[in-house]
């Protein structure tokens, strides 16, 4: 699926999302929240990659990349562990 085409699938969903009730608003978060959680290993994977692919790109006058953003990303990120009782205002 390409950006334009979640875009407009987001487009689409927004009222039923909006009108939605503060306990359906909740199970979708945790849902979301499931799904980040089990993709971490690639979402770090491809944003260390991209940092890597954008070294050549940023500036020299601009605060530079670590040249192994991987490494830093996969030992220094912690993922907060979210509270399973109660509801998300």
């Amino acid at each position: 699926m390409t950006t334009i085409e979640l875009l407009k699938r987001t487009k689409a969903a927004w009222p039923a999302l909006s009108a939605a009730g503060e306990e359906e608003k909740n199970r979708l978060l945790l849902a979301m929240a499931d799904a980040l959680e089990s993709h971490i290993p690639a979402i770090l994977d491809a944003n260390g990659q991209d940092m890597v692919d954008a070294q050549g790109h940023i500036s020299a006058r601009k605060t530079t990349v670590s040249t192994s953003p991987k490494v830093a990303m996969s030992t220094s990120c912690s993922i907060p562990r979210r509270v399973t009782t109660g509801t998300i205002s």
